[in-house]
């Protein structure tokens, strides 16, 4: 067992190798940092602390340990990624997402790594399409939090689809709201590639997808634990 390995497993989320229990260790101070392996972005790792908030530390900056852990499992998430079975997609490319659609979507976030809607099997996964400067979006935050804490352990994941322009913006927010799920980000506004793709004229919106097919449209406010709760509880 390598230095600074803890009680520790692994599972696939969003195309990610996600792993939970891990002490990481700073190579010049030996100062430590208890918490989960959600990604590497660029020359930054991504950590998530035991009290649920996201953080990013260089990983040039990091143990020579954690350097070859972090190597180990970028090569086992690739070799996953390439594994799984594509869904056989019946949604029709620009046209608004309903019940039933199966789609195909896979993107490298800004703040997560990869992201595979087909390798989070079984998982209940909401599609957030949002941005910062929209005033409906943001007054529902508190209410996708809430779903997110309360149901998260139970199999329930978010996905954002950001329509801003602003990358500063977005990445600020995000940090300040403690949104540790997973971003995409193209800078094109509502020019969005994942937009035009799935006919979003209008945000938020939002939809819960489970194996790839999209199982429920516009749950928001109450509705989104009312569902969560039918297929989680």
């Amino acid at each position: 067992m390598k230095t600074g390995l803890i009680v520790m497993f692994v599972m696939l989320v969003g195309g990610l190798m996600w792993v939970e229990g891990r002490t990481w260790t700073q190579a010049e101070t030996g100062r430590t940092l208890e918490g989960d392996f959600k990604g590497v972005e660029g020359d930054e790792v991504t950590i998530i602390r035991t009290n649920g908030t996201a953080v990013k530390v260089p990983l040039a900056g990091l143990s020579e340990a954690d350097q070859t852990f972090i190597a180990e499992h970028a090569a086992a998430e690739e070799e996953a990624a390439a594994a799984v079975a594509r869904p056989e997609v019946t949604h029709q490319e620009g046209e608004k997402l309903k019940v039933g659609d199966v789609i195909d979507m896979s993107f490298r976030s800004i703040n997560a790594g990869e992201v595979d809607l087909a390798s989070m099997k079984d998982k209940v996964v909401l599609l957030d399409f949002w941005a910062t400067w929209c005033g409906p979006c943001i007054a529902e935050m508190p209410n996708v939090k809430k779903a997110y804490e309360k149901y998260h352990e139970k199999g329930f994941e978010i996905v954002g689809i950001s329509l801003d322009s602003s990358k500063s913006s977005l990445e600020d927010y995000i940090e300040d709201n403690d949104m540790p799920w997973p971003q995409y980000y193209d800078g094109k506004g509502w020019d969005n590639e994942l937009g035009r793709e799935y006919g979003v004229s209008s945000i938020p919106a939002v939809y819960l997808v489970k194996n790839s097919e999209v199982i429920a449209t516009g749950v928001r406010g109450p509705a989104l634990e009312k569902k969560l709760e039918e297929l989680l509880d």
